[in-house]
């Protein structure tokens, strides 16, 4: 048997020791390329999570760099599978290689989105009261796409919400709540109504973006 094939076998082992598996990437002249141990730490990280965490904590300093990168690129692909796009993007934060700083990037934002959009719907007052909070790791966009979610799955809950919290709002927060329901209104051609959101839309930019929408639905 080759060692690529002993590799692979070992992987999906269930009797597979996580230190037999990865410390052979350890050595000086270690056969596999470095891409090989994101594969091998994604497939044990399935079924042994708690000793291939532990296997990088305690070895982690030790890889050299592109290598390093694939260990936490695995890792940061299995806290995104898990929604736990916190812990990714620690880690994120120490990678060298820019593409897959990049790629890291995208999957961070897609878990973030997943994120939300589930918890919206489990605790949709908290989440939502959340998102106005400096630390909340979430930046000002995503409150429109918490509450277009919300007012596409409970409006009344949504309302109620808006009510009770618009008095705390920064202008930067109210416009991107505002600029979901004024898209949400324009989607059901409500225009005078959707204008009136118009109204709280402070950024320049924005305003410019949301007239040209109002312009393509208004009919002259």
């Amino acid at each position: 048997m080759t060692e690529m094939n002993q590799l692979i076998d070992a992987m999906w082992s269930a009797d597979a020791k996580v230190e037999n598996l990865l410390d052979v990437f350890l050595e000086e002249n270690c056969p596999y390329e470095d891409f090989w141990l994101e594969v091998a730490m994604r497939a044990r990280l399935g079924v042994d999570a708690e000793h291939v965490l532990a296997w990088f904590a305690a070895h982690g300093t030790k890889l050299r760099a592109t290598l390093r990168d694939r260990a936490v690129l695995a890792l940061c692909r299995y806290y995104c599978g898990l929604l736990e796009w916190k812990k990714a993007r620690e880690l994120h934060g120490t990678l060298m290689d820019e593409e897959l700083i990049s790629v890291v990037d995208s999957e961070i934002g897609a878990a973030m989105d997943r994120r939300l959009r589930r918890d919206v719907m489990i605790d949709p007052e908290a989440v939502m009261s959340s998102l106005l909070e400096k630390d909340s790791g979430y930046e000002v966009f995503w409150l429109e796409v918490a509450m277009n979610e919300l007012l596409v799955k409970n409006p009344i809950v949504a309302g109620e919400w808006y009510q009770s919290n618009k008095s705390s709002f920064t202008p930067e927060q109210h416009e991107r709540i505002a600029l979901a329901c004024l898209r949400m209104q324009l989607g059901q051609n409500q225009i005078k109504e959707a204008r009136q959101w118009r109204l709280l839309i402070v950024s320049s930019e924005l305003a410019a973006v949301v007239d040209r929408e109002l312009g393509e639905e208004v009919v002259e």
